[in-house]
Order: structure tokens, then sequence, then C-alpha cells
């Protein structure tokens, strides 16, 4: 892990598109009301880790990590959702923030990718 806590990988909030905290607390009472275990997912700059982000994560929805602050919500940025799973931001440069979550969505971590990587050559190489 590359961060100490989520304060590290944060945008400037400013630039973001901010709700209510609110905003799920109807769907979340539907929810739990009819049997479906769907929860608010909401994560603090002092969180030191982040729930799974979907490939579908501009969608909105209820269990989806959302970043929250004082009593605001937002999703986390395309950058934001790169650096919780340890992908250079950089690689989804000029990529739409759909897309970019798509991709990052069906990712596992980068660290993770490597160190497989690196087992596969190894045994590889030593077949040669």
């Amino acid at each position: 892990k590359e961060y100490k806590n989520i304060q590290e990988i944060l945008e400037d909030d400013a630039k973001m598109n901010w709700f209510e905290a609110t905003y799920f607390d109807k769907r979340e009472k539907t929810n739990l009301e009819s049997g479906r275990g769907f929860k608010k997912n909401f994560v603090k700059s002092t969180d030191e880790s982040v729930g799974v982000i979907t490939r579908n994560y501009t969608k909105r929805q209820i269990s989806n990590p959302h970043y929250i602050k004082g009593d605001k919500i937002r999703l986390f940025s395309l950058k934001e959702h790169a650096r919780i799973k340890g992908i250079p931001d950089t690689l989804l440069d000029g990529v739409a923030d759909t897309v970019g979550h798509e991709i990052l969505g069906q990712s596992i971590l980068y660290n993770h990718a490597r160190g497989l990587i690196r087992a596969l050559a190894k045994k590889l190489k030593a077949l040669t």
C-alpha cells in the first residue's frame, strides 16, 4: 500500500461534485425494509483502506465507496481511484472518467499484478 490514509491520495475538493450526505438515507431504509443488504459506504480522510470500487462506479450506487467530509459526500475521482489501487494515474491520461472507472473497476491492485508477473517470469526463466 502506498498511502497511510485516504487524505494522502485526495485531489483538490473544490473541483469535485459534492452531494448531501443524506442522499442515500431513503434508499438505504428502503433496501433494509425489503431485505436487501445494500448500505451506505462512506470513507473518511483518516480511513486506511477503501472497499471494492466497481466498474460501474459512476452510477453512484449506494454500496460503492463515497468520500465523506462533514455533511457532504462525493465519488472518488479517476486519479484517486487509481491511487487507491496503486496504479500510476498517468496510465489513464486522456481517458474519460466513465471509461477510466470501468478499466480500474475491473483491475486488481497494481503491486499484486507486478508480483504475479515477476513470479511468472521467474518460473519461465527457470524453464529455459
